[in-house]
């Protein structure tokens, strides 16, 4: 017997099988010789001349070929044997079953021993070399996408080599994974994938036949146009949760220097303040040339502490937007003015009065600004740059197309245009952008800032030609009108009141972003929820369920919690937690969304749930039980059927309550003159639901908007559509919302303190000046005017905040 390679490698085994085989062959031909022999036996008796026993004995041996099979060696089997006998017949078959499992097994174990002779043929070829580096630079990249849909670091290239003369184009399947960085362009790393891993790709195509053909190869991608985003002046934008530690660490930095200005700010305004006002220490300067030079050179000092400001100042008076940072840099040019007249027309025997103390004043405010502003800013970015989702009140506009806006401009006339949607948002972007956008509270400084300084010259024309002062002295009564009438206040008011609103929404983990989000969201005419935000979790429960045509409730429920799971609502979760195992249905396809009912294909089933009235005009058949019509009307009651293949196979009986903390959201909004959306596809809610839930629709503007689908978390908003954000409840997020309103009365009432200071201020200054003692005048009254407009302005936003 022949050895094969297999039997080499488990000799053991296999000689004993074909010992087996071969022992069990031997025993069936003996067997069979057997019976042979006891037939013709008990023919002898028989007329020999009449028989041929040498061709009978011949056809006997010839074996029966079926189609299929290969014959043995030996083997003379043939049912259909002259004379054989019926016990004989039974062994010819088994004989031939094991006859045919022992020619399967030697195909098999031939067929085998030809496979790893190939293999080790194929090995033993030489292997084709490797492309040189050269050759690898000629890969042009392309996109893959791998079917498990995790994402690899790969990139696939379609293999384009040339080489000399001779032009040879083929294509193939090579991966790079994790690309580092490289010392040159020439040395990249490659890495085969196993089979395993690479199921999902198509095969290599085969064009050796078009070899001498150029081969087009597809762009790596197609690039999307992008849209222009807005930028900040600097350049910087937050885009990304890898920046968060860099730009808290900017701001912590900002924080700490902020805090040495402003103490820089308090030591020259106190130096300022006794050299312009005590006489004891302008007495100790020898000359009038050093009293203003030192005076001079500290003005200098508090502006290089807001040089930044300053600049920044002097960009928005450009571009039309002048701002808080315009007052100091005005007062700083009035300083510099009527301190330069004063050293040119200085005499021994002239009383120079010169007003950088209340210039102090002035930067030491602007440094508290900087300061509330960069703490309002910290406060808002520890909420933004939280890892957890986050809950926003997206602004809608009535331009913009939404699911919600069908519904709601139906009731556009008492509802009003502007609305707010909450929804989940993973990632806020254009941040510092729109924090450098205007409030509209700022806008109307421009006109007053306008007015101070053309005061301040009329003020510098009537004391030179009415009250014939020199040169110098009405400067420096222009200087003094400028600081008696500016308003310092604003320093406060546009900071203060958004850093205490920041300390507030931070301590209900929410934020307002900017100082540009409360102009937008005061005015607010409606706040859309969800129905599982009214609704919470354990609200809403089923009471009962009838069952029709001989349906098991698992089903029911089943086909329940499958549709409910893609329209979402609170009784997704009641199905989902009753549903065997909660398991509901991935294949769900959802095919009608209507006020009052839905359509879905579930597992390949037509599933329909609804009211009665729904169900009817679908033409099913509902059946009115005893008791149904307290589930109607003005109650928190309602019934809904569920059809599976045209045939109603149950009845559900819900019960829905209002959870008590949004009970206490809509006092809230509904006092703020706010209305309520609330946002379903569940076919039961209605408006008659409120009735019941301590919320009287009639008396209370509140809507409830049908078919809006609950949709998955927003991966990326813009800050200016998403200005209020909370990482707390829903409630948290409501009050922060209200804040808006409220920060938008401080601003109010700071501009009508803001306005009234000014006018007081000229009125004071037009006193001081006909009377003849504006240029005798001392730099403190300029600066306690200032301080005492400061107080209202203080407690206005304590009061509010």
């Amino acid at each position: 017997m022949i050895k094969h390679d297999y039997q080499k490698k488990n000799e053991d085994g296999a000689v004993r099988s074909e010992s087996r085989n071969k022992q069990r062959y031997d025993a069936t031909v003996i067997a069979s010789e057997k019976s042979k022999m006891r037939m013709l036996d008990s023919r002898r008796e028989r007329d020999v001349g009449s028989y041929d026993f040498s061709k009978q004995a011949t056809q006997e041996e010839i074996p029966v070929v079926r189609k299929g099979t290969v014959p043995a060696a030996g083997d003379r089997s043939d049912s259909k044997r002259v004379g054989a006998s019926d016990r004989s017949s039974v062994m010819k078959s088994d004989l031939e079953k094991h006859i045919d499992e022992s020619e399967r097994y030697y195909i098999d174990i031939t067929n085998s021993h030809r496979q790893s002779r190939n293999a080790s043929a194929e090995e033993s070829k030489p292997k084709k070399p490797i492309p040189s580096t050269v050759e690898i630079r000629a890969f042009e990249p392309q996109n893959i996408s791998f079917p498990n849909g995790e994402e690899q670091d790969t990139v696939v290239f379609s293999k384009k080599i040339v080489s000399g003369e001779n032009a040879v184009a083929d294509t193939g399947i090579m991966t790079t994974v994790r690309t580092a960085h490289q010392e040159s362009r020439e040395t990249r790393a490659f890495m085969s994938y196993s089979s395993e891993q690479t199921d999902g790709l198509g095969k290599t195509v085969d064009i050796s036949s078009i070899a001498s053909e150029e081969v087009s190869v597809p762009p790596m991608t197609q690039e999307l146009p992008k849209q222009e985003e807005e930028k900040p002046s600097n350049g910087f934008e937050y885009t990304s949760a890898k920046q968060n530690k860099q730009i808290a660490s900017d701001m912590r930095s900002k924080c700490v220097l902020s805090k040495v200005r402003i103490s820089m700010a308090i030591l020259l305004s106190v130096a300022l303040f006794l050299i312009e006002n005590i006489s004891v220490v302008k007495a100790l300067f020898a000359t009038q040339i050093a009293y203003i030079m030192v005076d001079w050179l500290l003005a200098f000092a508090c502006a290089v502490l807001i040089f930044d400001r300053l600049c920044a100042a002097f960009k928005s008076i450009f571009k039309l937007k002048p701002d808080a940072d315009c007052i100091a840099l005005i007062a700083f040019m009035f300083s510099i003015a009527a301190t330069a007249l004063a050293l040119l027309f200085e005499t021994p025997e002239s009383h120079v009065t010169l007003y950088n103390f209340p210039f102090a004043l002035c930067v030491l405010l602007d440094t508290l600004f900087v300061y509330y502003s960069l703490r309002r800013d910290v406060y808002s970015f520890s909420i933004l740059s939280a890892p957890q989702e986050k809950h926003a009140v997206i602004l809608r506009e009535p331009s913009e197309k939404t699911s919600l806006e069908e519904e709601i401009s139906v009731q556009e006339g008492d509802m009003g245009n502007k609305y707010g949607e909450m929804k989940r948002v993973n990632f806020i972007d254009g941040y510092f952008a729109h924090k450098e956008e205007l409030s509209g509270a700022k806008l109307p400084l421009r006109i007053i800032l306008l007015f101070c300084f053309c005061i301040s010259v009329v003020f510098f024309v009537c004391s030179l030609f009415v009250m014939r002062h020199s040169v110098s002295e009405s400067i420096v009564v222009a200087y003094a009108t400028f600081m008696m009438c500016a308003p310092f206040s604003a320093f406060l008011a546009y900071s203060y009141p958004a850093y205490l609103a920041a300390r507030r929404t931070h301590s209900y983990q929410s934020a307002i972003l900017c100082d540009k989000t409360p102009d937008s969201y005061h005015d607010l005419s409606m706040l859309v929820f969800r129905d599982t935000e009214v609704f919470s979790s354990g609200q809403a429960k089923v009471k009962s369920i009838r069952l029709y045509a001989d349906k098991k409730i698992d089903n029911a429920i089943y086909y329940a919690s499958s549709i409910y799971s893609a329209i979402g609502g609170p009784l997704a979760e009641v199905f989902k937690n009753a549903a065997l195992n909660s398991v509901s249905s991935e294949n769900v396809e959802i095919r009608e969304v209507c006020p009052d009912g839905a359509c879905a294909m579930v597992d390949g089933r037509n599933i329909v749930i609804g009211k009665p009235s729904y169900m009817e005009e679908q033409c099913f058949e509902t059946v009115n039980d005893p008791g149904d019509e307290e589930y109607e009307g003005k109650t928190n009651k309602r019934i809904f059927y569920l059809a599976c293949d045209q045939i109603v196979i149950a009845k559900f009986y819900i019960q829905y309550t209002v959870s008590s903390d949004f009970l206490e959201i809509a006092s809230r909004l509904f006092s703020a003159g706010i209305g309520i959306g609330v946002a379903t596809a569940d076919p039961c809610l209605d408006i008659g639901i409120f009735y019941e839930n301590k919320i009287d629709p009639e008396q209370n503007a509140i809507r409830v908007l049908k078919g809006c689908l609950d949709e998955p978390a927003e991966e990326s908003v813009s800050a200016k559509k998403a200005g209020v954000i909370s990482i707390g409840n829903t409630m948290d997020l409501v009050k922060s919302t209200l804040l808006c309103g409220k920060l938008e009365n401080v601003k109010k009432t700071h501009l009508v303190l803001k306005a009234v200071s000014s006018i007081l201020g000229v009125a004071v200054m037009a006193l001081i000046l006909f009377t003849g003692k504006a240029p005798e005048m001392n730099s403190v009254y300029p600066a306690l005017y200032q301080l005492f407009w400061l107080l209202p302005a203080y407690f206005v936003s304590k009061v509010y905040l």
